[in-house]
């Protein structure tokens, strides 16, 4: 009986935001139904008459979403925002090779102009990602992240989290390995150490799109 109240209330709370709050106050209900439902057995009451009234009190869902209205509209302008922050410093990361690619072969002054241009574009991303980071406008919501987080990490299999590693670890090597090969091929090592740079964010991206297909 016990799956039985965990899965009606689960159902009660399915299209309400999972934050922290809601959480606990799921896990409250479940508690309070349960506690109820062994009360009324003990009353004298069958199982199936012990459910249906332990449940009659429960929590209405609609009061929830009501009382959190403002928090969780400031959560969603939060995560539009941050998603907007998100993809331009993706971009910017995607795109910061271009300067290198379009003036590397075009000798001094352009080649180094390319390589600041890049650096700087590097900088601006890794600048609007950290900002991201710590731009959260409230208590609440961090832990409500957090949360979110957590719940999202647990989703992910044994299996997914070794993936996952070894896909980090053959990027990694195969990112070393282009680096020896362009540096020795060409004798370019005063450039070639950008390799790491660029490797650095294609796997960045990679491992970003390994876990949002998980999630």
């Amino acid at each position: 009986m016990d799956s039985k109240i965990k899965k009606y209330v689960d159902n009660l709370f399915e299209e309400v935001p999972k934050t922290r709050k809601t959480y606990e106050i799921k896990s409250e209900l479940i508690s309070s139904i349960s506690s109820k439902y062994n009360d009324l057995l003990d009353s004298g009451l069958n199982e199936e008459e012990a459910y249906l009234k332990a449940i009659e009190n429960a929590v209405n869902i609609n009061n929830i979403i009501k009382e959190n209205e403002k928090d969780l509209k400031e959560s969603e302008e939060y995560r539009k925002k941050y998603s907007k922050r998100y993809s331009i410093g993706i971009m910017l990361y995607i795109l910061c090779p271009t300067p290198v690619i379009l003036l590397g072969d075009r000798g001094f002054p352009q080649d180094r102009i390319g390589v600041i241009l890049l650096l700087a574009m590097v900088a601006i991303a890794t600048s609007i990602l950290i900002y991201n980071g710590y731009n959260k406008p409230t208590t609440s919501m961090i832990d409500d992240e957090l949360y979110a987080e957590f719940i999202n990490w647990k989703k992910l299999s044994d299996k997914d989290r070794i993936l996952e590693r070894r896909i980090k670890s053959i990027l990694n090597s195969l990112i070393l390995l282009i680096y020896l090969i362009v540096s020795f091929t060409y004798n370019n090592w005063e450039i070639s150490w950008i390799i790491f740079i660029i490797g650095g964010i294609v796997r960045n991206i990679i491992i970003e799109c390994f876990e949002y297909k998980n999630n």
